[in-house]
């Protein structure tokens, strides 16, 4: 099935008041080439608000626009080592309905990555959920769920890892087995992150869901937010597997 890939980057509102070569120039560089994650911030504003620059010395008055702006965060990190995550993983599926700890981490742990601009469930951290497996289907993972209670709007009240090993998983596929009709996420591709491509996706089912995807060479890793608020902006679900992965990746490989 095809994703629907809607994610891109946004030009930034320029009032220009230097020479007209300046201005081109400047046109020049603002192009519509998608940036990946961890090159650069992307701001998004409407097209049709910007001012149009001119070779007067005259100097215009800045032209604002009642559209909210769409921040992507940043984050740079080296290339993650998955070959040893791979053999773990691949083992804790084996195990099956014996598998003990989340091989991921700790919910302390897990929990502890997440930036503090996300606002987690004060009783996330409670969780005692131990790893679990889906095997049989046409992905077979090992995940970890945490749960809690009683949440504000827009507070992450359920977070949860899976990881599948092998190169190349369909995300459609694992959307369909596991949550939702891929035509309602909506995925959308990311860029670049830690030597892996991003994707995410997301959706309403009572509460505001969106899954992350992490693809390495040969691990993908998906991190699952809900929220209380059907209109949390994704960008914290994106926050949230930017820190998760990192740390989930370790352990699994034993760090």
């Amino acid at each position: 099935m095809a994703r629907s890939h809607r994610f891109e980057n946004g030009r930034a509102l320029v009032v220009s008041v230097a020479m007209a070569a300046w201005s081109v120039a400047f046109l020049a560089a603002c192009g519509d080439d998608a940036t990946s994650i961890g090159e650069e911030t992307a701001v998004s504003a409407d097209d049709s608000t910007a001012s149009t620059p001119t070779s007067s010395t005259t100097t215009s008055e800045p032209t604002t626009t009642s559209e909210p702006t769409t921040t992507t965060t940043t984050v740079t990190i080296e290339p993650l080592d998955t070959s040893t995550a791979v053999a773990r993983a691949q083992a804790a599926i084996d195990e099956g309905d014996s598998l003990g700890d989340c091989p991921m981490g700790s919910p302390a742990e897990l929990l502890a990555s997440v930036p503090d601009t996300v606002e987690l469930t004060a009783d996330l951290s409670d969780s005692t959920d131990n790893g679990e497996v889906f095997s049989g289907g046409d992905v077979d993972i090992t995940y970890c769920s945490l749960f809690g209670s009683g949440a504000t709007p827009g507070q992450v009240d359920e977070l949860r890892i899976d990881v599948a090993p092998g190169s190349g998983v369909d995300l459609a596929v694992y959307l369909d087995e596991q949550f939702v009709d891929p035509d309602e996420a909506a995925l959308e591709s990311l860029g670049d992150f830690a030597g892996g491509r991003i994707d995410r996706g997301c959706w309403t089912d009572r509460v505001q869901v969106c899954v992350v995807f992490w693809q390495g060479p040969d691990l993908l890793v998906a991190v699952v937010t809900r929220t209380s608020d059907r209109d949390t902006d994704p960008a914290a679900a994106l926050a949230v597997a930017q820190a998760v992965v990192p740390v989930a990746v370790a352990n699994l490989a034993g760090g």
